[in-house]
């Protein structure tokens, strides 16, 4: 018997502040379905987009679906009231891809994320800003050595200049730069991202060849 029960996000990040009814979640370009045990606990997050689903994130034993792509996440440490999370991210045929490393708040929101290739090597890092609502607003893309090469303003949809929204930051230093953590916690904790990632790489990876659908 299947007890799972089902809830609809308009992002694909699953807090209680983004969950809608399903017939509007649905209506969006984008939403995410959270699976969710008996007791409540989130197994996985299923992603959509206008093609159908698109990606999946497991937070249980696997039951990868093959043609779709998939992460497995882990807890890796805590960062005062913050919490880091790691992404294993593999293609729609069971092969490690890369990593993601998250910095996130008491509500798993990001604040920050720092992706890695398959060998360990930095690609980028996004950090994420949020309204007085708690919606977020503003995504800001740095390259591999930190500089900011992209700002975007969902509500508006458009990539207004950094000094036009500085006012509106609680940490610009944060913001400023792509390699600094939230003002709170000093310059030395700066490479925790990418310790966590060295202990992923010299781990076993946990997913098991794809044989068929579940």
């Amino acid at each position: 018997m299947n007890d799972r029960s089902y809830r609809f996000f308009r992002e694909w990040v699953p807090t209680p502040e983004s969950q809608l009814p399903e017939h509007l979640a649905t209506s969006l370009p984008a939403y995410a379905r959270g699976v969710f045990a008996p007791d409540g606990t989130l197994l996985w997050t299923e992603m959509f987009t206008r093609k159908g689903l698109v990606r999946i994130e497991y937070r249980s034993p696997m039951e990868a679906l093959p043609g779709v792509p998939f992460d497995l996440r882990f807890p890796a440490g805590v960062l005062g009231d913050l919490q880091w999370s790691v992404l294993r991210r593999y293609d729609a045929h069971g092969e490690l891809v890369g990593f993601t490393v998250q910095l996130q708040d008491g509500t798993e929101r990001a604040v920050l994320e720092v992706s890695y290739d398959r060998g360990g090597g930095l690609e980028g890092t996004t950090k994420f800003g949020y309204d007085a609502s708690g919606d977020l607003r503003y995504l800001f893309d740095y390259d591999h050595d930190g500089k900011l090469v992209d700002l975007y303003d969902r509500i508006e949809a458009n990539s207004p200049r950094f000094e036009v929204i500085l006012n509106q930051l609680v940490d610009r230093a944060f913001y400023t730069q792509g390699s600094t953590l939230p003002v709170a916690y000093s310059s030395e904790q700066a490479d925790i991202p990418g310790t966590i990632v060295r202990h992923e790489l010299d781990r076993p990876d946990p997913v098991l060849p794809l044989t068929g659908p579940r």
